[in-house]
């Protein structure tokens, strides 16, 4: 089965926006912040 892997970067309150959409929606949510994710 495939699936989506959506990156989105906002400027300002992501991590709030993110967890009421997550409420609202459900499904899995993972964030991480650029300095958090390692290099290729």
């Amino acid at each position: 089965m495939r699936a989506i892997i959506t990156y989105l970067n906002f400027d300002g309150n992501t991590r709030d926006a993110m967890t009421f959409y997550h409420r609202c929606l459900g499904g899995e949510l993972l964030m991480a912040p650029f300095s958090e994710i390692p290099s290729a």
